[in-house]
């Protein structure tokens, strides 16, 4: 039996996977099953107190409206903060949310106001929770792991909180209103125990890109900007720009004048004698964001060389030399 367990074990959450991600993955199944215990029970609540339907659909409203309002600043403060620490203290949050519902059904207090209010605070709540635990991955997984590591993280949300919580949170609410709301309280105070289990500082500077090094990208930019400077520092051809006219009185021909070109790399120009009338060239084989390189002559003019409405664009090779 123990055998069968540990091949169970091995093949849901491999161990190359690390004991870190077992305890987030861990975390997320006991959380949202708390979270659709409640998704179910809170429209229920509200039904017992009014008939208004559109009172009972405001209690979905609370639930799903902060992802909308808060996800941002949710993923903001998961790169500002520990996000372990933030998973933790917002799942206690949310426990002593739940508790203090559930004191208000027992005594016999709650009304519409405080329950659809409740119902906000948890679902905000929830936002916070899930943007920090799910930046985790990459901190506790290789590089190489991150497409399984990351299925099993949705397939947990998908299987828990959509699928089976829910009818779990309907028939605990038959039993007595009181009963979804108490086994969420104690899904969230779980999942805070089992989420603090992972261990190390999990904090993410907010320049820092995930999956992106910071001197790697900057190294592997300043390479692409120096071989672009020196093919033209040398009159050779540019190969694979991406060329798009914005002079109006030029037909759509990149070759038909040459005369300068300016690149903006950090504040700092440099003029080469050829380019196309007005042309703006962006380096698509290089793939680099801080190289700007365009061309002009004349007045500057923002009308796209266009047929119509649609701008004429292609990808061109300039000539080394122009008579």
């Amino acid at each position: 039996m123990r055998l069968a367990a540990d091949r169970i074990t091995g093949a849901v959450v491999p161990s190359r996977l690390g004991t870190g991600f077992r305890w987030l993955l861990a975390s997320t199944v006991v959380n949202n099953v708390g979270d659709g215990i409640v998704l179910a029970a809170g429209p229920l609540l509200v039904a017992s107190l009014t008939r208004d339907p559109f009172l009972v659909s405001m209690a979905l409203l609370s639930q799903w409206l902060p992802p909308l309002l808060f996800g941002l600043i949710g993923g903001v403060a998961a790169d500002r903060v520990d996000r372990r620490r933030m998973v933790v203290l917002v799942d206690l949050g949310r426990a002593v949310v739940l508790a203090a519902l559930v004191a208000t059904i027992v005594t016999g207090t709650f009304n519409v106001a405080l329950v659809l209010l409740a119902l906000f605070i948890l679902g905000t709540a929830e936002t916070f929770a899930d943007s920090a635990s799910g930046t985790l991955l990459p901190s506790l997984v290789r590089r190489e792991d991150l497409g399984v590591a990351n299925a099993r993280m949705q397939g947990a949300f998908l299987l828990t909180n959509q699928l089976v919580a829910p009818p779990i949170g309907a028939f605990l609410f038959a039993v007595g209103m009181a009963l979804p709301f108490a086994a969420g309280a104690a899904a969230m105070a779980l999942g805070a125990v089992l989420i603090s289990r992972i261990v190390g500082s999990l904090r993410t500077e907010p320049t820092e890109v995930a999956g992106v090094g910071e001197e790697a990208g900057d190294l592997r930019d300043r390479e692409d900007e120096d071989k672009v400077e020196e093919q033209l520092e040398r009159g050779d051809p540019l190969f694979g720009l991406d060329l798009s006219l914005t002079h109006p009185r030029v037909p759509c021909d990149p070759l038909r004048s040459l005369p300068s070109i300016a690149i903006h790399h950090d504040h700092n120009e440099e003029h080469h004698p050829w380019a196309s009338s007005s042309t703006a060239l962006t380096s698509r084989s290089t793939g680099s964001s801080r190289l700007r390189t365009t061309a002009s002559t004349g007045p500057t003019s923002t009308t796209s060389c266009t047929r119509g409405s649609t701008t004429k664009r292609g990808r061109w090779t300039l000539p080394s030399t122009v008579a």
